[in-house]
């Protein structure tokens, strides 16, 4: 194998990763189970519906009750945490619902996972921004990955 076959083939992974974020940024992330219209009260604070909820994934303020495009900025975060530490639980330490909860809720975000880039994980730190509204819209974090895919195959193609 010569030494570009090499350096090529140790960026498959990123190659595929990349990809799969790529499809999930232009589909469908879940179903429809949980979903409600924003001020559902459905949702509320102590509600019993949020016993039901997968905490591992939620932004510290659909604990209590609110619910935004922040809110599924985080999730989806939470989401990249999983694909680039190939399938690790976030806070696989923790078992009981209501300590992953308080980890959330005093902003214990995953951290770097094994398998992504500083670049990546400097965005996972803006999905996980403790105010939803600093948090980036899906629209910028697919610019992100596009670029990021850009720089991948036009080094790999170069080097």
């Amino acid at each position: 194998m010569s030494n570009g076959e090499a350096k090529s083939t140790a960026y498959i992974p990123y190659q595929m990763l990349y990809k799969i974020i790529w499809e999930i940024c232009n589909g469908m992330i879940s179903g429809f189970g949980f979903c409600s219209d924003i001020g559902d009260t459905k949702f509320f604070e102590n509600s019993v519906a949020l016993r039901y909820l997968p905490v591992r994934w939620l932004a510290p303020e659909c604990f209590h009750g609110k619910f935004s495009r922040g809110s599924d900025t985080w999730s989806f975060g939470v989401l990249l945490y999983e694909v680039f530490t190939l399938g690790d639980a976030p806070y696989d330490d923790l078992q009981k619902a209501e300590e992953i909860r308080e980890c959330v809720l005093h902003s214990r975000i995953p951290a770097h996972p094994r398998y992504a880039s500083r670049q990546l994980y400097i965005l996972l730190q803006q999905c996980f921004h403790r105010y939803p509204e600093r948090r980036p819209p899906f629209t910028q974090l697919k610019a992100n990955f596009r670029n990021e895919m850009k720089a991948l195959f036009v080094d790999m193609a170069y080097e």
